[in-house]
């Protein structure tokens, strides 16, 4: 079972010493960067927790790119999602709600209905992350395609001195 973000959370909270600590220790308010070797740290605790949280598993991030238009249903992902199962969707949503990315709602009175949708507090940020991801995606593909047909043309060398070039 992976370890629950809040230990996640606290354990980068105790490393970085202070940065939890209240604006009135030793200075007003802190910086948004660490000084020294704290800063190498924070920034890979914080893309890794990041890592952790977002993009746990195969299925997660196919989530949350659903749900950033709205609430979703179980059978709506298992729609939109190709290939995955509803066991492994569900075990994607069980996880983001416990890491407070996605909230349950139940609103059966007879019928089993329940929707999920991305937490209020933050939604705006995980949209726009998400965003931010396709985009470089989309960028990479680009340059990956070009560097991939450079590839495939071979070559043509030049022989001889630099007045008289035949090609070979």
């Amino acid at each position: 079972m992976p370890e629950p973000i809040q230990t996640k959370i606290r354990d980068s909270r105790l490393q970085l010493g202070s940065s939890a600590g209240s604006p009135n220790q030793g200075g007003g308010a802190r910086s948004r960067t660490p000084s020294g070797s704290d800063h190498k740290r924070a920034y890979g605790q914080g893309a890794q927790l990041t890592m952790d949280v977002l993009l746990r598993g195969k299925w997660s991030i196919r989530v949350l790119c659903a749900m950033r238009f709205g609430p979703v249903r179980l059978g709506q992902l298992g729609r939109t999602i190709s290939g995955a199962s509803k066991k492994m969707l569900a075990h994607a949503l069980r996880n983001l709600e416990a890491d407070g990315i996605v909230v349950r709602r139940d609103l059966s009175e007879l019928v089993l209905h329940v929707e999920y949708a991305l937490h209020p507090d933050v939604r705006d940020s995980v949209v726009s992350l998400i965003d931010r991801i396709e985009d470089w995606g989309e960028a990479y593909l680009k340059v990956a395609v070009r560097q991939n047909e450079a590839k495939a043309k071979p070559e043509r060398k030049l022989r001889g001195s630099s007045s008289r070039r035949a090609l070979v």
